[in-house]
């Protein structure tokens, strides 16, 4: 089997169709799912019948993101991919700095709480996606906050 070849323009759809994983009927959870990359991605899934089942913070864009993907029967409800930079300085109730928790913690700790329900799959996968935002500055592990 040959390694699918991808590039900048390859389009979602080229990707899960290239890595050649049957998600049909499989439920395929999206974080922060309005707009991007994430949208694509749902649109893909659909598109291949997965079950897709999007997060968002805000009901006003996951409202605007289902109209947007009507056309697309089987999406069950949809959810934004998250990610947050340059915020103000602050800190999630009681735990870390927002933009450490939101990039980072948050991913880790949805894929932990999932974990019981991925293991009952034979092939349950967790994909994390993100930008090269996060390259644009250090983590200072002396003082994650």
């Amino acid at each position: 089997m040959t390694t699918p070849t991808f590039h900048a323009k390859s389009t979602t759809l080229q990707v899960v169709k290239g890595f050649n994983a049957n998600i049909d009927g499989k439920l395929v959870l999206i974080t922060d799912c309005t707009s991007g990359i994430a949208i694509e991605t749902a649109r893909a899934s659909a598109t291949v019948n997965a079950h897709v089942v999007i997060i968002a913070r805000d009901m006003n864009k996951v409202e605007h993101s289902v109209i947007d993907l009507t056309y697309i029967s089987i999406i069950l409800l949809t959810i934004d991919n998250g990610g947050v930079i340059i915020c103000p300085h602050g800190k999630i109730v009681n735990s870390f700095e927002t933009q450490f928790h939101v990039n980072h913690l948050s991913y880790f700790l949805l894929a932990t709480h999932l974990m019981p329900k991925l293991k009952v799959g034979t092939s349950s996968h967790v994909v994390i996606v993100s930008s090269l935002a996060n390259r644009r500055c250090d983590i200072n592990w002396e003082d994650i906050n």
